[in-house]
Order: structure tokens, then C-alpha cells, then sequence
């Protein structure tokens, strides 16, 4: 499902990282370099957050553990797109 979330956006999306927003924590991500979309509410929410963007975190994890989960389905994405890859069965291991 997740995975879904990348191919939909294309892999604009740079990393994952965790953000706060008062007391709450999010999940914030920068855009990868030549994302054309909003930059001024890029701008605002990397002066608020450090990141270009975010969603809070409702899942039943730590917002540390979800970062790490959806970098790495992003390097997945990124490697099974790959024209080194192309062609080449990938073999990954589930995450905990």
C-alpha cells in the first residue's frame, strides 16, 4: 500500500524525515530537485519545519520507525526503477 504512495507522486519525493509541529511529531519530506509544484508552501513549511512537507503520523508506530519504513520502500522504488536494475529480479528482506 505504501509503496503505492510513490509510484502515484512519481518519486518526487526526496527523503522522509521526522518533524515537530508544536508537541506533535510528523512525518515530514523534502521534494526531490525539479519538483515544480507549490513553492511557496514549500518554503513556508521548510521555515516552520525543515522539511517541504509532512503529514501527521497516524499509524500505530513511533514516528522514528515510520521514517525509517517509508525511506526505505522509497529506495526500494528507486532501485526497482533504476536502469542498472532494469530487468534484474530485486530481493529484499521485510522489515521487522
Amino acid at each position: 500500500m505504501l509503496s503505492g504512495l510513490f509510484v502515484a507522486a512519481g518519486l518526487w519525493v526526496r527523503e522522509f524525515l521526522p518533524i515537530s509541529v508544536g508537541r506533535h511529531e510528523m512525518v515530514g519530506w523534502n521534494y526531490a530537485a525539479g519538483y515544480g509544484g507549490d513553492s511557496v508552501g514549500r518554503r513556508f513549511a521548510a521555515a516552520q519545519t525543515g522539511a517541504d512537507a509532512g503529514m501527521s503520523n497516524a499509524c500505530d508506530m513511533k514516528t522514528g520507525d515510520l521514517v525509517d519504513l517509508l525511506n526505505g520502500i522509497l529506495q526500494r522504488e528507486r532501485a526497482r526503477r533504476s536502469p542498472a536494475t532494469f530487468g534484474q529480479r530485486l530481493t529484499t528482506t521485510p522489515a521487522p
